[in-house]
């Protein structure tokens, strides 16, 4: 019968003799280490991604550390443009999650009063307009209609904005790229995604997909 030395035995090196303690620990720091490299890699990849649309479009960089998130600024195709990530965090004690997103913001030369949002149709949205909470408008366009929830604070502006070229912009937007809506707000074009990273050419097609739909938008 084995007395458990055989065991302890097993676990010794021959520098060091790991216990189950010891054993414990070195799986804590482990994992303490691994996502250490995680976050450093994930923060390494956005400042490169981010670094090199910066570089291409003659936008200015501000790289991201161990407690900031990486931005830029500058003018794309004639409009002054932000893009960047933000976290935000929910709940409390272990019920904590932080959420990571990435933003775009595009100013349009639209009156800084008018305001219009178009969203995917979900359930929320669903659920809202069945109480009362959400109110929409349709701009007799079948397709769009069904498929978008478009709130606005001016109908029929909205109407004029929400012309062929537009629409086709705001569909690549939320269909193709994967974001949820797209807003405009004090002359501000917005959209925003959860993710942790996002490419040079996601960023690229984004920020093209915006810049058409803000000069549309500016002709009305």
């Amino acid at each position: 019968m084995s007395d458990g030395s055989d065991i302890v035995g097993a676990l010794c090196g021959p520098f060091i003799c790991v216990g189950p303690f010891g054993l414990f620990f070195l799986l804590f720091f482990g994992i303490i280490a691994a996502g250490v490299f995680l976050s450093y890699r994930q923060g390494a990849q956005r400042n490169e991604a981010m670094g090199s649309f910066a570089s291409e479009n003659g936008l200015q960089l501000t790289p991201g550390g161990w407690f900031s998130m990486p931005s830029l600024r500058g003018n794309y195709k004639g409009h002054p443009m932000e893009m960047g990530y933000f976290q935000r965090s929910e709940g409390g004690g272990r019920s904590r999650h932080t959420h990571t997103y990435f933003y775009v913001r595009l100013m349009t030369n639209t009156a800084p009063q008018f305001s219009l949002s178009v969203s995917r149709e979900g359930l929320m949205s669903w659920l809202g307009k069945g109480v009362g909470l959400t109110h929409e408008i349709t701009i007799d366009v079948p397709e769009f209609d069904q498929k978008y929830l478009i709130s606005t604070n001016d109908a029929l502006r909205a109407k004029r904005v929400l012309s062929p070229e537009v629409r086709t912009g705001i569909d690549q937007a939320i269909s193709m790229l994967g974001y949820s809506s797209v807003s405009i707000d004090a002359g501000a074009m917005y959209l925003q995604k959860e993710t942790s990273w996002v490419s040079m050419e996601m960023m690229r097609a984004v920020a093209e997909a915006l810049s058409g739909i803000a000069t549309a938008v500016d002709s009305y």
